[in-house]
C-alpha cells in the first residue's frame, strides 16, 4: 500500500510545474519537473551525508548546514557509498527516528530504541575531526572507502552493534548507546523548541482567544491562554469574560512529545503579572505534532476544551534558536524580588551568517512585533530591533560555548532608556559560518 501511494503521488508530481529556473531532468520520456525543490535539515547535524532521490536518482550530499533537497511525497534514500542509514518521506525536518518509523512504519518509534540510537553512533564515529561542536564532518576519504563497506545490524544491542559494524567496515566504532542517546535527546530538544501560537476550542466549536506555548532547549514548557471564559468567571470584575488569561507550566517528554501541565496560575494581561498561584482549577496536556505544531486538551471546573498551535518566527536553516520571555517593570529595571512583569514569549533563530529573526508576543495587547538584526559570533555582541514602530530596540552579548547557554539583554526605548530586558535559554542546531 506505502508503494502504490508514493508511485500515485509521484506520478502526479511529474504532471506538474512549476516557476523557478531549476529544472530536474528525469530521463526518458517523462516530462521534467520546473522550479526547484525544498530544503529540508537532517538532524543532527550533518555535512556529507549521501542521498538519492526518486525524483532525481544521482547521488547528492548534505551541505554544511545540514540541507538535503526534496520534493513533497518524494522519498529520500540516505547512505556513506554502500553503506544505507535507511530512507524516509522527504519533510522539513529529518531525523534517524523518522527513518525508523517510515521503514517500520511505526509513528511511535523511541528515541531509545536500538535502530534509532545504533544510526546515531554511526554518524557520529564517521566525524572526520570528532568535534562535535561544529557538526558530523564526513569527508571524500571515507565516502570513496565506504564504497567498500555492507550494512550493519541497526537492530542489534550495543556490543553486537559494535561488532557489526567493525566487521563491515573498516572504522572503529568508540561512541557508546549513552553518549549516542545524549547527543541526540540534546539535538531534538533543540529542534523542538520554539514559539507556538493558535487558539483555544471550546466545546461549542468557537475558537476563543489566544493561546502561546513555548518549548525551551532544557525541556521546560510554558502556556500563556486568554479567552477562557467557560467557567464564565469575571475574575477581574471588569465585566468582561474574555480577558483572564492562564499561565500553566510543564515539562515536555523528549520520546513521545507529550507535557502536561503540572502548574498553573492566574496572569493579569493588563500589568504583565501573575497575580495568584494555582487559584483557578485548570488542567491541561499536550503534545508535539511534528516539529512545527502542538496540540492538546484542557479542563477547567469539569468543562472540556482543546486548542492548536503552530510554530511561530521561526528563520530558514538556523544555527541558533533561543526562547524565553521579555520581560520589564514600571521602573525600567529587573527587581530584585523577581516581581518584574512578564511582557510575553519570544523567540529567535540565528542564521549561518549571524542574521537574527523572530518575533515577543505581547501578552497584554496581544499584539506580535518581529525582532529583527544580527549578532557577531566573535564577540557574541547581539542587535536587535523590534519592528513595533516605537523605535524599541534590544541589546546584549550571548554565550556561545555551550550547547544550551541562557540569553539576557536589554530592552531600550528610543531614548536609549532601559524599559526591560528578554531571559532565556537556547541551543546549537548546527554550525555557523
Amino acid at each position: 500500500m506505502k508503494t502504490f501511494f508514493y508511485t500515485s503521488l509521484l506520478s502526479s508530481l511529474l504532471l506538474l510545474s512549476g516557476c523557478g529556473s531549476e529544472v530536474e531532468n528525469l530521463g526518458g520520456n517523462m516530462q521534467p519537473i520546473t522550479g526547484a525543490p525544498d530544503k529540508g535539515t537532517f538532524v543532527s547535524s550533518v555535512d556529507g551525508l549521501e542521498y538519492t532521490r526518486t525524483l532525481a536518482p544521482a547521488v547528492q550530499t548534505t551541505d554544511k548546514s545540514s540541507a538535503y533537497s526534496y520534493r513533497t511525497g518524494e522519498v529520500i534514500k540516505f547512505h556513506i557509498g554502500k553503506l544505507e542509514i535507511g530512507e524516509s518521506v522527504g519533510i522539513s525536518v529529518l531525523t534517524p527516528k523518522d527513518i525508523v518509523s517510515y521503514q517500520n512504519l511505526d509513528l511511535n518509534t523511541s528515541i531509545y530504541s536500538s535502530e534509532v540510537n545504533n544510526r546515531v553512533r554511526l554518524l557520529m564515529a564517521l566525524d572526520s575531526n570528532a568535534t562535535l561542536s561544529n557538526g558530523i564532518q564526513i569527508s571524500q576519504a571515507t565516502r570513496d572507502a565506504a564504497q567498500l563497506w555492507s550494512t550493519p545490524d541497526y537492530a542489534a544491542n550495543e556490543a553486537d552493534f559494535k561488532t557489526s559494524v567493525e566487521a563491515n567496515t573498516n572504522i572503529i566504532l568508540n561512541v557508546t548507546a549513552a553518549q549516542a542517546q545524549t547527543h541526540f535527546t540534546e539535538a531534538l530538544r533543540c529542534v523542538y523548541s520554539g514559539a507556538y501560537r493558535g487558539s483555544w476550542l471550546l466545546p461549542s466549536g468557537e475558537k476563543e482567544g489566544f493561546v502561546g506555548v513555548m518549548i525551551q532547549s532544557n525541556g521546560a514548557i510554558v502556556a500563556l491562554g486568554d479567552g477562557q471564559n467557560i467557567d464564565n468567571n469575571d475574575s477581574n470584575g471588569d465585566g468582561n469574560y474574555n480577558d483572564d488569561v492562564i499561565y500553566a507550566t510543564g515539562t515536555h517528554e523528549m520520546d513521545t512529545g507529550y507535557y502536561d501541565f503540572n502548574q498553573t496560575y492566574h496572569f493579569d494581561p493588563i500589568a504583565g503579572r501573575i497575580v495568584d498561584s494555582n487559584i483557578t482549577n485548570i488542567e491541561g496536556t499536550g503534545s508535539s505534532q511534528g516539529y512545527n505544531r502542538v496540540s492538546g486538551v484542557f479542563v477547567q471546573d469539569g468543562q472540556n476544551g482543546a486548542y492548536t498551535a503552530s510554530r511561530v518566527g521561526a528563520g530558514e536553516n538556523p544555527s541558533y534558536r533561543y526562547t524565553g520571555f521579555g520581560r520589564g517593570n514600571p521602573g525600567g529595571i529587573a527587581a530584585a524580588d523577581g516581581s518584574d512583569s512578564i511582557l510575553g514569549l519570544f523567540t529567535i533563530d540565528i542564521n549561518p551568517d549571524g542574521n537574527v529573526t523572530g518575533l515577543i508576543h505581547d501578552a497584554r495587547s496581544n499584539e506580535e512585533p518581529t525582532l529583527s538584526g544580527n549578532v557577531d559570533f566573535a564577540t557574541g555582541n547581539i542587535e536587535l530591533d523590534l519592528n513595533s514602530g516605537l523605535g524599541h530596540t534590544l541589546s546584549g552579548n550571548i554565550n556561545f560555548d555551550t550547547n544550551s547557554s541562557n540569553l539576557l539583554i536589554d530592552w531600550n526605548d528610543a531614548n536609549g532608556t532601559i524599559l526591560g530586558y528578554i531571559q532565556g535559554v537556547g541551543c546549537q542546531l548546527q554550525p555557523h559560518n
